[in-house]
């Protein structure tokens, strides 16, 4: 009731700020943004015909679609995991003393708990027997059917977090119990002892990097043990490509989702500690705090939003949710750019 009243008597950018550090928010406008592309891209693509698919095409669409299906609740099971830990941190009075880093790893192991479950399916559904040898050139590797956007965006996002973490924990101090998880900040002009709240340090950021280690690990395990598999025949090859394709950027976009989740949750971390600019103490009058890197926090505070509105839309984006039919045209050039399909019967 106290948290309603003053909800209701804040300011409305005080309201905003309150609505901003809240994950669930970032959730719900990601939600929206998914909707109303969901429902733009049906409208541009209402106009279009869609290529006929045979019989064949449908046989290996099918045996695809366990994949799909485990790329779709895998990409579910990460948003799930953020929301169930959100209301848990939420509803159960929060221990002071307790470093609690599972609130920074939850998408990274969720993420990697999905796609541990994705390799195994696909390591013990085996692979089909080829009915004809498909010539391919080189040797097919995690990084195959991934596109480069999507490889791209989880180098970078891994690539964030590590160097968040590292520079989070370079700049924290032990707590008397020797564990990293206070910044130390400095009174300006007064000889008083430093401020020390808690903060994204080593205690918080090494689980934190087993954990996105662990995530990475599995997820070239998954993309690799996908393309490895031979294909079934040249006939097939095209769909086969189509499907493999959708199932790595399925895992890169859970890869990168989850990574993204837990960035934004130290960067909101990094925030709360980093931007602190006055302490009061009764009976001696307040005193100005200044962390040097107090503008990085304010900017991370800023950014961890948004950077959580992404990592949402690709996880609804892995679920299909930007999913449209591909259209003959592009498909036409793509066979057209294929050099084995071109390939006559007896070049086969």
């Amino acid at each position: 009731m106290d948290r309603l009243i003053a909800l209701l008597s804040a300011q409305p950018a005080e309201i905003l700020l309150a609505l901003l550090s809240q994950p669930l928010f970032s959730l719900a406008v990601a939600a929206l943004v998914a909707i109303v592309w969901r429902l733009a891209s049906r409208r541009s693509a209402a106009g279009g015909s869609d290529l006929p698919t045979t019989a064949l095409d449908e046989t290996v669409r099918a045996r695809y679609r366990p994949e799909m299906i485990a790329v779709r609740v895998g990409a579910i099971a990460v948003v799930v995991s953020l929301v169930l830990e959100n209301l848990t941190a939420t509803l159960t009075p929060p221990d002071s003393d307790a470093v609690s880093w599972w609130r920074y790893a939850t998408p990274l192991l969720a993420g990697a708990v999905s796609l541990l479950a994705l390799v195994c399916l696909v390591a013990l559904r085996g692979s089909s027997a080829p009915r004809r040898p498909v010539p391919l050139a080189g040797r097919r590797t995690w990084a195959t059917f991934g596109t480069r956007a999507d490889l791209t965006g989880a180098g970078l996002a891994a690539l964030a977090l590590t160097l968040t973490a590292i520079a989070a924990g370079l700049a924290s101090s032990p707590d008397p119990r020797g564990r990293y998880v206070w910044l130390e900040v400095p009174i300006q002009n007064a000889s008083v002892d430093p401020l020390r709240p808690w903060f994204f340090g080593w205690a918080y950021g090494v689980p934190v990097l087993i954990s996105l280690a662990a995530l990475l690990v599995v997820g070239v395990a998954t993309l690799h043990c996908s393309a490895a598999r031979p294909f079934i025949a040249p006939e097939t090859l095209r769909v086969e490509r189509n499907q493999r394709s959708t199932v790595a950027s399925g895992i890169l976009r859970i890869a990168t989702g989850a990574t993204m989740l837990s960035l934004a949750a130290a960067w909101r971390f990094i925030a709360e500690s980093g931007t602190t600019t006055a302490l009061s103490i009764e009976g001696d009058g307040t005193y100005e705090v200044a962390w040097r890197y107090a503008e990085f926090a304010t900017a991370a505070g800023w950014g961890a939003p948004a950077i959580e509105v992404c990592a949402f839309l690709l996880l609804f984006f892995a679920t299909g949710i930007r999913t449209t039919r591909r259209r003959s045209a592009p498909l036409a050039q793509q066979d057209a750019e294929d050099p084995l399909l071109s390939l006559t019967e007896s070049e086969r």
